[in-house]
């Protein structure tokens, strides 16, 4: 849930930033701001193992 409430927040402030600096329309800039933040529910596995690669199996890499 916190997540989620964090990638609502990024995701909207993104989305304000790129429609006050550019031409693009209201549906453009959600988009730009959809795809720069639809990852984010990776983030915490990858700061994981960014911290600590040779705890995570060659499988587990993988699938990052």
């Amino acid at each position: 849930m916190k997540q989620e409430i964090i990638g609502n927040t990024v995701r909207r402030r993104i989305q304000e930033a790129v429609q006050n600096t550019s031409e693009l329309a209201s549906s453009e800039s959600a988009d730009v701001a959809f795809h720069l933040t639809d990852w984010l529910g990776d983030l915490d596995r990858l700061v994981q193992f960014y911290s600590a690669p040779e705890q995570f199996s060659d499988q587990e890499v993988h699938r990052l």
